[in-house]
C-alpha cells in the first residue's frame, strides 16, 4: 500500500522523467544487462559467447531472473520493458515470507508483524527493490534468510519425516538460490553447513550426527583460513579454482590494498561504507529506533540464543556493512525482528505487570507507535523511492 500512495503521488510529478519513447526507463546498469540476455533468450540468441560482455561469455545456467520476465512477457504480451520496470516491487514482498518464519519462530505474530512493517517500509530497501531496479536484489536476503530458517527446522526438529521435508527445502531453496545470483554458490556452503555444524555445542545429537557436527566445524575453519588467506593454490583441483575464485571475491569486498594496481571496488560507490547518519536515516528512519534494534538483539541473545545462533551468517552478512553499503540489505531483516522482537517483549511485559489496562488501549497505542516509525521512512524524497 506504501509503494501503490507513492506510486499514485510519484507518478504525477515525475511523470516525465519514467520514459523514453514511450518505454519506462530503468534505474540501474545491471537492469540493462539483464533485459539484454532475456532478449536475447526470447530471439533464440542466447548462446555461449558474449562479444558485448567484458568476459566474452554469457552466463550458464540462465539466470533465474531471465526465465521468470520471459515467461512472463510470453504469457502476458506486455513490453519486456514494462515488465521489468515493474517485477522487483512485485517479487520483493516475498520477503515477507521469512519475516513471518522468522518472527513466529523468536517472538510470535507481534515480532512477525513489527519486522514484516518496519523491514518492508525500510527506505534503502525501497531504493535497493524501486521502479525500473530490474537486478537480483530483490530476492537476494530472501534466499540467505529462508535458507537459514530451513536449516534451523532440520537441526532442532525430532521427527525424522520433518527432517527430511526440511533437509530437502534446504536444498530445493539453495539451488534456486544459486540459480537466481550465481555468486550465491559462494555464500551456500556457509548458509548450510555453519549454523548445522554449530549446533553441536548446544543442541542435542546423536553420537554420529555430533561426530558429523564436530568435522563439518573443523572444515569450515579450514575453508574460512583458506579463503580469507587466499591459500587456494595449494589445494588440488578443482578446488582451487573454487577457492581462488572465493578469495578473488572477498579481496574484491574488503578492497584489499596489498596489489599493484587499485582495486577495482574503490571505484564502486555501493562498496563504500556508509556513514552512521545514512545508516540512521535512510535504514531505521531514526537514531532511537536503531537503538530500538540494539535493544532487542540485546533481549535476542538474551532469551532466544539458540534460534538466534541460526541467523550466524546473515549476522555476518550485516557486519560487512563496515564494508560496503550494499550489504545493508542483508542488515535489513536483522533490524526488523530485532526491533520487532523489542516490541514484543515489552508488550508481553506490559500486559503481565499492568492487566488492568484494556488490551485494545494497549494496541491502539501500539498500532500508532508503529505507525509513527513507519511514517520516518515512507515520508522520502518521492523521486528516491519510486
Amino acid at each position: 500500500s506504501l509503494r501503490l500512495c507513492h506510486l499514485e503521488k510519484g507518478w504525477k510529478t515525475y511523470h516525465q522523467y519514467f520514459f523514453y519513447k514511450g518505454l519506462p526507463l530503468m534505474t540501474t546498469m545491471d537492469a540493462y544487462y539483464y533485459l539484454r540476455l532475456t532478449s536475447d533468450f526470447l530471439s533464440h540468441k542466447y548462446t555461449s559467447k558474449d562479444e558485448l560482455s567484458p568476459i566474452g561469455k554469457r552466463p550458464y545456467p540462465i539466470p533465474l531472473l531471465v526465465l521468470l520476465t520471459a515467461g512472463l512477457k510470453q504469457l502476458s504480451h506486455l513490453p519486456l520493458e514494462k515488465i521489468a520496470f515493474f517485477l522487483p516491487c512485485v517479487l520483493s514482498l516475498l520477503m515477507i515470507i521469512p519475516y513471518l518464519l522468522w518472527g513466529e519462530c523468536l517472538g510470535g505474530s507481534l515480532t512477525f508483524f513489527v519486522a514484516a512493517t518496519l523491514g518492508m517500509s525500510s527506505f534503502y530497501w525501497y531504493s535497493r527493490t524501486c521502479l525500473g531496479r530490474f537486478d537480483t536484489d530483490s530476492l537476494i536476503p530472501f534466499f540467505v534468510y529462508i535458507i537459514s530458517f530451513w536449516v534451523y527446522k532440520f537441526t532442532t526438529e525430532q521427527k525424522i519425516s520433518k527432517r527430511l521435508l526440511f533437509f530437502t527445502l534446504s536444498l530445493i531453496f539453495s539451488l534456486c538460490f544459486y540459480w537466481w545470483w550465481a555468486p550465491g554458490k559462494y555464500l551456500i556452503p556457509f548458509l548450510l553447513f555453519v549454523p548445522y555444524a554449530l549446533s553441536v555445542f548446544f543442541c542435542p545429537s546423536s553420537k554420529m550426527e555430533r561426530w558429523l557436527k564436530y568435522a563439518l566445524f573443523v572444515l569450515g575453519v579450514f575453508c574460512l583460513i583458506v579463503t580469507i588467506f587466499n591459500l587456494g593454490s595449494i589445494l588440488p583441483s578443482p578446488f582451487d579454482r573454487f577457492f581462488q575464485n572465493a578469495s578473488a571475491f572477498f579481496a574484491f569486498i574488503a578492497k584489499d590494498k596489498n596489489t599493484q594496481f587499485p582495486s577495482v571496488s574503490a571505484s564502486i560507490s555501493e562498496l563504500y561504507p556508509p556513514s552512521w547518519d545514512f545508516v540512521f536515516q535512510k535504514v531505521c528512519g531514526h537514531v532511537l529506533i536503531f537503538s530500538l534494534f540494539l535493544i532487542g538483539t540485546v533481549l535476542l541473545v538474551r532469551y532466544k540464543w539458540r534460534s538466534f545462533l541460526f541467523l550466524i551468517v546473515p549476522i555476518g552478512l550485516s557486519l560487512l556493512v563496515f564494508c560496503g553499503k550494499r550489504f545493508l540489505i542483508y542488515f535489513i531483516p536483522l533490524y526488523a525482528l530485532g526491533v520487532g522482537f523489542f516490541f514484543a517483549f515489552v508488550y508481553n511485559w506490559f500486559r503481565q505487570k499492568f492487566p488492568q489496562i484494556p488490551p485494545t488501549m494497549v494496541n491502539i497505542f501500539l498500532v500508532c507507535l508503529i505507525s509513527g516509525i513507519v511514517f520516518l521512512n515512507a515520508h522520502k524524497s518521492i523521486s528516491v523511492t519510486i
